[in-house]
Formats: structure tokens, C-alpha cells, sequence
């Protein structure tokens, strides 16, 4: 049948599309993890193509099988055309693609982890596919307080990394045999730096956070009070849930389920200093659970759809 004809042109292309990523590899780091890389994209096409074949099936009762071919054609099209216009949340191997000139000039927003801090006014994030990890050099004007293998949000303004202009541009020097390996490559001029781990980090690794604001977004796994809850904490295994008082939030109470965004800052849980230095009247109960665990006193608490 045609859709069947759609079907190995999407796998073949697909398949060349993998050899591509070979030249557009940034790093030795990268080049060394193609072979594996191979095996997981093509997993991942007989995957997505099965499913999406699985799908027209279940139409073809319903639908003529020439309309249930169109359907997989356009699937096939936007699977092999995805758009190139920038947009204001976009993802890092979208920005470091050498073809992806579109980004320059642009302010755009992007999530990843840091990979690695160079000196105080730059820092490596990587982004996080099923594949090779794209990596992205970040060049803030304002010192950053960062913590390696945390996660990010960075906004800033894409260029092409000139270490001459990114020096005369910012007032500062950087130094030469740790940016001359960038030259030409994209940065992002970082206007805002936030921390965005999940909750299980904080609570893993309290040390880390404490005294840091950071945001976080998570579901609502228990509801204590109308201003405290806790956050799920994200993990397959283990993991602990994350605290979280003081919450103000316009509308209806906070329920359980609801997933939000929090602000904050990490403190340790010490009921009676919480007390003094925020002005809360806390519960009694939650010292017997919660004292001396990581905590964030909430400056914002945003619903997501």
C-alpha cells in the first residue's frame, strides 16, 4: 500500500539523517559516542514509525486507506521538515547547529545542565537528548552562582563567539587558552542565570543548594496547609520529596496533583529560626519530620497547564 511506501522513505531518511549528525558533531567527546549513537536513533525510528503505522491501521476501518495515507505522509513530512525559525524557548542542539544561523541576534531561553564552570564569568551547559549531548558556552556579565551537574535556564542573546568583541563588548578579559577553542562558535550572552533542579536533587544534595534561590516544577504530592505542600520528588528510585512553605498563590488553594512552579530560596529546616527570620507560625508537627531537611521558602508559586 502507499502508506506502507511512506513508511520506508521516512525510515531511510531518517537513517541518512543519522550520518549527518556525524559532520555536525562539536567535540571529540561526541565523535567517540556516534557508534552508540547509531544504535539508539535507530531504535527510536522503527519505534516512532511502528506506532505511527499502528495509528493508521486503527483509521483504515474508519477512513479510506487513501486518506489514512495522507495522514501518515504529513506526519512524515513534519518528522523530516521541523521549522528553523527561532523561537523564545528553543533547545541547545538547535542553537550550536553550524546551519542554524537564524539564532544570531536572537534572545532566546534555553534548559540544560552544567557540564562546566570556566573561571567566573563563563560556563559549559549540555542539553539532554536520547543522543549526543549538545554543549553550549555561556558568557554572563554578572557572576553566576553555579553548581556543576545542576539543572538551568538560561536567557540570553545568541553570537557568534569572537573572543576580541565578546571582550570589548562586555568590559572584561577572559582568558585566551581557555576561549581560543570557540572562536566562531555560538554563545549565548547570558542576561539571566537560573538554577532549576528537580526536587529530589535538593533533597539529595541539600549542601549544594542550601542559600541558593532556585526554580523548581514538579507536581504537588501532599498538601500540609493552604501556604505548605511538598513536591514530588522526580526520581524513579529513592529520592526524597522537597518541602516547600510560605506559598502565596492567586485563585483556589493548592491541591494535590496540580503541577506548579516554585521560586525560592533553600534553607535548612530549623522551625524556630524559619519562624524568627520569616515571621511564619508554623505547624508543631512539622519539626518532628522536617527539622534540619532542606526547605524552600517560596518567594513565587506559579500553576502550569
Amino acid at each position: 500500500m502507499f502508506y506502507e511506501l511512506v513508511f520506508t522513505s521516512f525510515q531511510v531518511l531518517n537513517y541518512r539523517n543519522l550520518i549527518h549528525l556525524f559532520y555536525l558533531a562539536q567535540t571529540e567527546k561526541e565523535k567517540s559516542l556516534f557508534p552508540v549513537t547509531i544504535f539508539k536513533w535507530v531504535i527510536k525510528v522503527e519505534i516512532f514509525s511502528r506506532v505511527v503505522i499502528s495509528m493508521v491501521n486503527k483509521c483504515l476501518h474508519k477512513w479510506k486507506a487513501k486518506e489514512a495515507a495522507l495522514l501518515l505522509f504529513a506526519v512524515f513530512l513534519a518528522a523530516c521538515n521541523p521549522s528553523s525559525t527561532p523561537e523564545a524557548t528553543t533547545t541547545i542542539s538547535k542553537v550550536v547547529n553550524k546551519s542554524a544561523k537564524d539564532f544570531i541576534g536572537k534572545t532566546i531561553t534555553v534548559n540544560g545542565e552544567v557540564e562546566e564552570i570556566i573561571g567566573s564569568k563563563a560556563f559549559l551547559i549540555e542539553g539532554e537528548t536520547l543522543f549526543i549531548d549538545p554543549v553550549v558556552l555561556i558568557v554572563s556579565a554578572k557572576k553566576a552562582r553555579l553548581i556543576e551537574d545542576s539543572h538551568v535556564r538560561v536567557t540570553g542573546k545568541v553570537t557568534t563567539f569572537i573572543l576580541a568583541d565578546i571582550e570589548r563588548n562586555l568590559s572584561f578579559d577572559l582568558e585566551d587558552n581557555l576561549f581560543k577553542k570557540y572562536e566562531g562558535e555560538s554563545v549565548i550572552i547570558a542576561s539571566d542565570v537560573t538554577l532549576t533542579p528537580e526536587p529530589g536533587e535538593v533533597g539529595e544534595e541539600p549542601d549544594k543548594y542550601f542559600g541558593q534561590v532556585v526554580t523548581v516544577t514538579s507536581n504537588v504530592e501532599k498538601v500540609i496547609s493552604p501556604n505548605t505542600f511538598l513536591l514530588d520528588d522526580q526520581e524513579l528510585i529513592g529520592g526524597k520529596e522537597l518541602l516547600v512553605i510560605g506559598a502565596v498563590i492567586a485563585g483556589d488553594t493548592i491541591k494535590k496533583g496540580e503541577i506548579v512552579e516554585v521560586t525560592g530560596l533553600v534553607r535548612k529546616f530549623v522551625k524556630a529560626e524559619i519562624e524568627r527570620d520569616f515571621d511564619f507560625n508554623l505547624q508543631p508537627e512539622l519539626k518532628i519530620e522536617y527539622e534540619n531537611q532542606p526547605v524552600i521558602i517560596a518567594q513565587s508559586v506559579k500553576r502550569l497547564k
